[in-house]
């Protein structure tokens, strides 16, 4: 056999493998899902990868967003004024 097409079948395989236990995760969270808070399959999907993306992100990502919280929390501090007026903007 090829080892290009074993590759490929092993890849296909474990995309299978992890639609269907993402199926079963999917149909136990439905059980609490009403219309109000209803999620399709696809979107389900689309968040959990989009989650792993975020979860695996590298040691250089992590930092630069680490930077630009930092910096928005600068800016809020900056606005605000804690000790005076906890939770209201500062008129500049």
């Amino acid at each position: 056999m090829d080892f290009i097409l074993a590759g490929k079948i092993i890849q296909k395989t474990r995309e299978k493998i992890f639609d269907a236990r993402l199926w079963e995760r999917w149909l136990v969270e439905l059980q609490g899902m009403d219309k109000d808070n209803f999620i399709s399959f696809d979107d389900y999907k689309t968040k959990v990868l989009e989650y792993s993306r975020i979860k695996n992100r590298t040691q250089e990502e992590k930092e630069i967003e680490l930077e630009e919280t930092r910096n928005k929390a600068r800016e809020a501090i900056k606005r605000l004024d804690p000790l005076k007026n906890f939770g209201k903007e500062v008129k500049k």
